[in-house]
């Protein structure tokens, strides 16, 4: 991928980075008071048009939800390779085939579950995995046969979700970019890892995880899968010399301790957005477009946190333990 391709989009990606809220304005949010003074701070950065849109300042979820889609789509213009966001994307993509699929099963409407999508774009979905000249017609036509033989709804999530992996992986095996392909295997083993922990948790059998687990990480599926006799805290034994070692290491000891796995996802984000930080030196190239999306939707997790927290009458300490790390 020719990096002089990315001069231009990097250089208004670099602009559009600059309003990206810091880890003093988050612990200013997670200091207010009430779920009120949060929305009036918000009101004095980026988020400032999409809160003049809101009817309740209980329905906060529509600034979020909004601001990704705006986003999305406004990288998708600035890119001169769409392809950087679309390896970005697939994950929405397929979460909503997900939903199309359960809705066919159901014979309900679960058009508030949609991502990235307004309401047109919603019903163009529906009718584009109905057209059988379309690809993701396909997927959504073999998870409904997968759940008709097995009638188990998670061998729909499991068909899906590797997939998505494996689509994700043929596209950025092309862009020849170590910190795109490393960042997706690393998701790859942590999602691994956790089905893992949950499959031992649950008593599942060896046949459930083998079938569970996704090709394409560092770690080896296999590898994995002959762990299964033993005790979960093998798993950082076995794996200390990957490159997810550190993490996993924290996972482990938590777990140990509190037979609990609340934190995997804190640590999982924050050692994807230390990967991505890399691109702080780069002056241009697909990479950076890549990280400010990234940074743009760990920026809306936060947000969210701090958020559910005001509304729950949460600490600011809690809340605070529970932000990720940010990207500026």
């Amino acid at each position: 991928m020719d990096r002089e391709n990315f001069i231009q989009s990097s250089v208004r990606i670099r602009h559009l980075e600059k309003s990206l809220l810091t880890k003093q304005q988050f612990e200013r949010l997670a200091d207010c008071k009430d779920l009120q003074e949060v929305i009036r701070f918000l009101n004095e950065t980026s988020y400032s048009s999409e809160i003049s849109k809101l009817d309740r300042i209980e329905n906060y979820e529509t600034i979020l939800s909004n601001t990704l889609n705006k986003t999305y789509k406004e990288v998708f213009e600035i890119s001169s390779e769409k392809s950087i966001v679309d390896c970005l994307q697939f994950k929405y993509l397929y979460h909503n085939l997900k939903v199309c699929v359960k809705e066919k099963l159901l014979n309900e409407d679960f058009d508030t579950m949609y991502s990235l999508f307004d309401r047109n774009e919603i019903l163009d979905f529906k009718q584009k995995i109905l057209d059988s000249n379309i690809d993701i017609s396909k997927y959504y036509k073999m998870a409904l046969d997968i759940f008709e033989k097995s009638k188990d709804p998670q061998d729909i999530d499991i068909f899906l979700d590797r997939e998505c992996f494996k689509n994700i992986l043929d596209l950025v095996k092309k862009f020849n970019l170590n910190m795109i392909e490393n960042y997706f295997k690393a998701m790859i083993d942590f999602t691994n890892i956790r089905t893992f922990i949950r499959c031992k948790r649950q008593k599942q059998s060896k046949e459930v995880l083998e079938k569970s687990l996704i090709e394409g990480g560092e770690i080896q599926k296999d590898e994995i899968l002959a762990l299964f006799f033993n005790e979960i805290e093998t798993l950082n034994i076995k794996f200390k010399s990957s490159s997810i070692s550190k993490v996993l290491s924290l996972i482990i000891e938590e777990y140990k301790n509190t037979s609990s796995l609340s934190n995997f996802e804190k640590y999982v984000d924050d050692y994807l957005m230390d990967l991505i930080k890399e691109t702080n030196s780069i002056n241009y190239g697909a990479e950076v477009i890549f990280a400010y999306l990234i940074a743009k939707e760990v920026e809306i997790k936060n947000l969210r946190l701090v958020l559910v927290g005001k509304v729950n009458d949460l600490s600011a300490e809690f809340i605070k333990e529970r932000l990720r790390e940010v990207y500026v």
